[in-house]
């Protein structure tokens, strides 16, 4: 039933889903590219409506959770990079279909498994359908990379970016904090780094403070907005989406680092890239001695 309620909440341009944040583009633009397995069930707290957690084996552990809503459509409400997939509460039900690329979801059958060695985990209190292998990975911070990066030394620190871009700003100044920005060839992704001297303000207050700036902005969603963790320390990440821009998918992390307040902001034209790629980046910032 929840599959079928999915499935008629996709876009009908089938094979075009609507990438705007809702479920049906987001699990379109995944499963054109790796392997999405779902689970569609019933919310606990809603019986009435359903619920679809989704897990990505092949980028790190990527899942996300997304609530039907009173409207029929399907939005994240939850879940992210620097989550494995077992720590998603719908995890604990068993994965019963597979994502296509033209947002739908298939029915896996009792056969049905997986061939990555990086799977969700095997979970139990679902339904019977074989599930895929165990994952291997575990804890905040997910092994591995999601793309191809080099490193950037500046002044006051170094940090990897995406071995396609090029540093068009290198740490300028703008008053009470300074940015590098790096722009891919194709000029469909940006990351920037800002860098606040001096200021260590809780990187939860910090994304609600810049959060309150752009919420009433036409084309704002909010995907995630949640305390997290970097390299051990207490960090925030914040994932949105305004429609209007030509990079309009973003995700940023706040945290601190040797005394200073730092920010790792990745803009792109796709969706599932911004988060995991804004972590890598995060979790790479080093501070120089001659900062």
């Amino acid at each position: 039933m929840c599959i079928a309620k999915w499935n008629a909440s996709v876009p009908s341009s089938q094979g075009q889903p609507s990438n705007n944040g809702g479920g049906p583009g987001l699990v379109g633009s995944l499963a054109g590219q790796v392997t999405v397995y779902a689970f569609a069930g019933h919310s606990a707290d809603f019986p009435d409506r359903c619920v679809v957690a989704i897990g990505v084996p092949d980028r790190g552990g990527l899942a996300f959770i997304l609530n039907e809503q009173s409207n029929g459509s399907f939005y994240v409400s939850g879940g992210s990079a620097s989550m494995q997939v077992s720590q998603l509460p719908e995890a604990e039900k068993q994965w019963n279909a597979r994502g296509n690329s033209d947002g739908t979801l298939s029915q896996s059958d009792s056969s049905t498994t997986a061939t990555s060695t990086t799977a969700p985990p095997q979970v139990a209190n679902g339904p019977t359908e074989t599930t895929p292998p165990t994952s291997g990975g575990g804890g905040s911070d997910p092994p591995g990379n999601t793309t191809n990066t080099q490193t950037y030394s500046g002044k006051a620190y170094s940090a990897r970016y995406p071995s396609d871009s090029t540093v068009v700003e290198q740490e300028r100044s703008h008053g009470n904090y300074s940015d590098t920005k790096f722009v891919s060839r194709d000029h469909s992704l940006a990351v920037v780094i800002d860098r606040s001297p001096g200021v260590t303000a809780d990187p939860g207050s910090s994304a609600r403070g810049v959060e309150r700036g752009v919420k009433a902005l036409p084309g704002y969603r909010r995907f995630l907005f949640n305390a997290t963790v970097l390299n051990g320390s207490p960090a925030f990440v914040w994932s949105f989406v305004e429609e209007g821009h030509s990079l309009p998918f973003r995700t940023v992390y706040y945290f601190n680092l040797g005394g200073d307040g730092y920010a790792a902001l990745v803009k792109a034209a796709d969706g599932p890239i911004t988060d995991p790629l804004a972590r890598e980046v995060a979790q790479s910032v080093k501070a120089t001695s001659s900062g």
